[in-house]
């Protein structure tokens, strides 16, 4: 019968796991112990860091031996007696962090192994995390951290030990508790899923709040821990983490794992929670957050940043991302506006005020003075030119001679037809209907319909 080791660095989902593989039957778990020393629980909890302490509490097994490796020994053949398996969670940290138990001098090997190997038989295995979650989940500098993280990892892997990925664990823990038994020949059974009864273990579940896995009390993948984006530029260019990830298979850069918008989506719950900037925002942040709808809160932080840009802007307007907006002081926007991808608006030293209830549809250029009435359908494409060059000198370049604007002006219910174009100086009139690709060069009376180049009358609604 052989010893079989679980190799596992701090923050990684080791306890989780620890109690898991406790709970099965013949089973006798020593928890974080390792030639240099032993892990511990939080303050004030009974930890016992020793091979002898933990099978005399834990399994009331009284050993002789006191030193690490003869306690092992020792315990291994007690075991093989009671037909019971023996699992060592090695406490791996101290092999690669400075500590005070390593002197603050880390051997950067797995000293479990080494001292086991030489008097018993050794089944390992290694229990890992994407290493950008171990690090927001301990904290502390990033490039010591990872340093320390890359010699681990290639420990691991000079040993050529079977590797299992605590993501996987927390998406079907029942089938990586059936591989793990299989690599280490221990009995499979259900009864992992009373891991939660199972205290004889060192780590963070002695620690109430002490980590989120030990306090949502059911195993299932973690969100990742939001980071600010200059945080974020400085992560994904360390080498160190690059180097580690790729060797384990993981992704290298932050948003890798989840992309950029689960990654925004997250940053927003955050700030939703956040009632000193729900307050900035006022009540309808605050209805939102009761609400918990992130859609909604959006629209508010949205509104928030743009009205303090606009002229006005109604806070039910709609504006695509892709809009290219320029002088937004000289841009009046209604009450439910929709404002499609693409759209330009560009007033200059003029003023653009586009009405209630209408729509911008994707790629509308509107420049100069322009006025909108309500109900405006605008297709795609259009041009509003509110504005114009002066040409009337020939010895000096037009682009010199600055420009006019007369304006153009929208009455209310006009539908402009897609690939349009409307001049400076026009007025249409309101019900009235321009033909697709017209291009309208004078005033349109109410509820006329022209089209053509140069628009004419073609009928009446």
């Amino acid at each position: 019968m052989a010893v079989c080791v679980m190799i596992c660095f701090a923050r990684s989902g080791g306890t989780i796991l620890n109690q898991c593989l406790g709970s099965l039957p013949n089973v006798v778990m020593l928890s974080e112990v390792n030639p240099l020393g032993g892990g511990w629980g939080g303050e004030g909890k009974d930890s016992f860091t020793t091979v002898k302490e933990q099978a005399r509490h834990w399994y009331q097994i009284d050993l002789t031996k006191e030193d690490f490796v003869g306690g092992v020994v020792e315990l291994e053949k007690v075991c093989k007696k009671l037909d019971r398996h023996l699992i060592i969670r090695d406490w791996s940290f101290v092999n690669f962090v400075p500590y005070d138990v390593n002197d603050w001098n880390p051997p950067n090997r797995l000293l479990t192994l080494e001292a086991l190997e030489e008097r018993c038989r050794v089944r390992p295995f290694a229990f890992v995390r994407d290493a950008i979650d171990v690090w927001l989940s301990r904290g502390g500098s990033m490039e010591e951290f990872f340093g320390d993280y890359l010699r681990y990892v290639t420990a691991i892997l000079e040993r050529k030990m079977t590797v299992f990925k605590y993501e996987e664990f927390c998406k079907n823990p029942g089938a990586v508790i059936r591989m793990i038994c299989d690599c280490a020949r221990l009995q499979y059974s259900e009864s992992y899923k009373n891991y939660v009864g199972f205290n004889k273990v060192n780590g963070d579940v002695q620690t109430l709040g002490a980590s989120r896995g030990a306090r949502q009390g059911e195993i299932k993948p973690l969100p990742r821990k939001n980071l600010a984006m200059n945080e974020i530029r400085r992560l994904d260019r360390n080498p160190n983490m690059i180097e580690a990830n790729r060797l384990m298979g993981y992704p290298t850069s932050y948003h890798g794992a989840r992309g950029h918008k689960q990654w925004l989506k997250g940053w927003m719950v955050g700030k939703m929670m956040d009632n000193s900037f729900v307050k900035c925002l006022g009540s309808v942040a605050k209805r939102a957050k009761r609400r918990r709808n992130i859609k909604e809160y959006c629209r508010a932080v949205r509104y928030r940043i743009f009205n303090r840009k606009f002229n006005s802007l109604a806070f039910s307007a709609e504006i695509h991302k892709t809009a290219n907006i320029r002088n937004p002081e000289n841009i009046s926007i209604g009450k439910c506006v929709k404002i499609n991808q693409g759209v330009v608006l560009w007033p200059g030293h003029e003023k653009i005020v586009i009405g209630d209830y209408t729509g911008l549809n994707p790629y509308v250029v509107i420049y100069g003075r322009v006025t909108t009435g309500r109900y405006n359908m605008i297709a795609p494409h259009v041009m509003l030119a509110g504005g114009s060059h002066n040409f009337s000198d020939s010895n000096v370049p037009m682009k010199l001679q600055g420009g006019t604007a007369k304006g153009i002006v929208l009455e209310d219910d006009v539908w402009i037809g897609a690939n349009s174009i409307i001049l400076d100086g026009v007025r249409i009139g309101k019900g009235s209907i321009v033909g697709a690709g017209s291009v309208v060069t004078r005033d349109v009376q109410p509820y006329a319909i022209v089209a053509g180049n140069p628009a004419r009358i073609i009928g009446q609604r």
